[in-house]
């Protein structure tokens, strides 16, 4: 058991999942499991394009579609400032990598 609690707001979410991350792998900084030279990330906030670059460098991939998409409204005012700060410290070569 991880400690997360039903109910428990984004920011002491956020906390505790920086805490923890080394236990679960869902948790951990995505840099981890990347190689180190990279020439190509996409983005789900741009699938569509980003796929689409992918197809033009492997024509064989088939093209993708979109099941069980949810519509979310902004995150920021979930995230205050010391929250973000927090997630920015903890996933920072992530947000490097990522160009955030």
């Amino acid at each position: 058991m991880l400690g997360f609690r039903v109910g428990m707001g984004f920011p002491a979410f956020a906390r505790h999942a920086t805490r923890v991350s080394n236990r679960d792998v869902h948790l951990r900084p995505q840099s981890d499991f990347l190689p180190k030279r990279l020439d190509f990330i996409g983005r789900v906030e741009t699938l569509d394009r980003d796929w689409a670059r992918l197809q033009e460098r492997f024509p064989w991939l088939p093209d993708i579609g979109r099941y069980n998409e949810t519509v979310r409204g902004a995150w920021e005012p979930h995230c205050d400032a010391e929250t973000l700060r927090v997630i920015q410290a903890h996933y920072s070569e992530d947000w490097r990598l990522c160009g955030l």
